[in-house]
C-alpha cells in the first residue's frame, strides 16, 4: 500500500480502439519516443523497471523506476538515471519472449483542458502489437474522480473502448508478463 509522504503516481488509463490520426485531425504532439521497457521485477503488488526511451533528434535516455501498489494511485520512486550497459545487462541476452518486457511508440499531447494526454501504441512483443492506451496523471486523488470522459476532446471520445485504471491487466508489467488481455 503507498505510504504518506512519498511521490505518488495519480493516473487514470484508457483502452483506445487505436491511435488518432495526427495528421487528419492536426492534432499536435509535445513529443514522441521510442520505448522499451524491460521488467526486472513484475510482483503483484511492486514493480521495478528499466526503460530506454529515445526521442525524435535520436537522444536516449535510460531511466530506472520503482513502483508500489495498483490502481489509480502508486508510489514511486524518482526516476534515477541508468545507463545502456545496465539496460543490456537484463535485456540484452534475452531480446525474446524470456523477459518480461515491452515495445511502444508514445506521444504527449497537451490538452485544451490543461491536462497531458499519453498515448502508448504497443509495438509488442507478440500480442500486444496494436494495442493502444491513452493515460493521464493528476495532482490529487480528488483531482482524478472528478475528471470526467466528457472533458476530452471529440476525436479522443470517438476512440475510448474503455476505462482500464482498475483493471489490472492492462497495467505495464502485467501486459509485460501476461501478454493482451480477453477484451471481456
Amino acid at each position: 500500500m503507498p505510504q504518506q509522504g512519498k511521490h505518488l503516481e495519480i493516473e487514470r488509463r484508457w483502452l483506445l480502439s487505436g491511435p488518432p490520426n495526427f495528421t487528419t485531425l492536426k492534432i499536435l504532439h509535445d513529443d514522441w519516443a521510442d520505448i522499451t521497457t524491460v521488467y526486472i521485477l513484475a510482483d503483484p503488488e511492486l514493480e521495478v523497471r528499466i526503460r530506454r526511451r529515445q526521442d525524435l533528434s535520436g537522444r536516449i535516455k535510460f531511466t530506472v523506476v520503482m513502483k508500489i501498489g495498483r490502481g489509480l494511485i502508486r508510489q514511486e520512486t524518482p526516476k534515477l538515471l541508468a545507463n545502456e550497459e545496465l539496460f543490456n545487462y537484463y535485456f540484452g541476452p534475452f531480446k525474446s519472449s524470456h523477459i518480461p518486457h515491452i515495445l511502444e511508440e508514445y506521444w504527449k499531447i497537451q490538452l485544451q483542458i490543461g491536462k497531458e494526454l499519453e498515448i502508448k501504441r504497443l509495438k509488442g512483443p507478440g500480442d500486444l502489437k496494436g494495442l493502444v492506451l491513452a493515460e493521464i496523471e493528476f495532482k490529487s486523488e480528488d483531482v482524478a474522480k472528478q475528471f470526467s470522459e466528457k472533458d476530452f476532446p471529440l476525436w479522443l471520445k470517438s476512440l475510448i473502448v474503455k476505462e482500464v485504471t482498475d483493471d489490472p491487466r492492462y497495467n505495464g508489467k502485467n501486459l509485460a508478463v501476461r501478454g493482451r488481455p480477453n477484451p471481456a
